[in-house]
């Protein structure tokens, strides 16, 4: 995924306090990113145009609630993520799902669990165990294994020493593959974390 520019802070301070033409903005920069994840996740792709638009009308209608203690496409992307799940729950299509990139979560599933890979439902047990983390290992997640982003520009966009982005992210990593064990969806060989030779 090529590198997105999100809105500036004064666009999403003004889109916050109902300004159309600042909305407008926010929406026209976020579309691409939201139509990226959602042909990334939908099958067929036919279906990413709806989920993306109406992923993109839950940021208008929700940009009150963003709180700019994280960064703007980490919001975005929970928010596209969960409509994408009410849609597939909804619909009750199979779906395919690669939330982590550099996380492969392999067919060796326990067999007493309530997930079915092949379903999309393992998509859901991975949002579960996202949701389960302390704000600053999910946003370390989202931002290098969802998005892309490298150590060094995610120590520059935070403002935080390159040492703590990787401590930050071994340990996001690692508590993530500990709750997607301990839900009993994954056993510990279907659970394959990245390694740092990655970046």
């Amino acid at each position: 995924m090529s590198a997105l520019v999100p809105p500036d802070d004064l666009e999403i301070r003004r889109a916050q306090k109902q300004d159309k033409d600042a909305i407008e903005r926010v929406l026209e920069k976020s579309a691409p990113y939201v139509l990226a994840l959602c042909k990334t996740w939908c099958r067929p792709p036919l279906e990413a145009a709806d989920i993306a638009q109406e992923s993109l009308l839950r940021v208008a209608q929700n940009i009150k609630s963003f709180r700019q203690d994280s960064a703007f496409f980490t919001w975005v992307y929970t928010l596209t993520y969960r409509t994408f799940l009410d849609h597939a729950r909804t619909q009750a299509r199979r779906a395919s799902l690669a939330p982590m990139q550099s996380l492969e979560l392999s067919p060796d599933v326990d067999k007493n669990s309530t997930y079915d890979n092949e379903s999309g439902n393992a998509a859901a047990a991975v949002s579960l165990a996202l949701e389960a983390l302390e704000p600053i290992h999910r946003e370390m997640l989202i931002l290098i294994d969802v998005q892309g982003s490298s150590y060094e520009q995610v120590s520059i966009d935070l403002a935080i020493p390159m040492g703590t982005v990787r401590s930050r992210l071994a340990r996001a990593r690692l508590n993530l593959r500990k709750i997607l064990i301990e839900q009993g969806t994954f056993s510990p060989s279907g659970v394959v974390l990245p390694s740092e030779e990655s970046q």
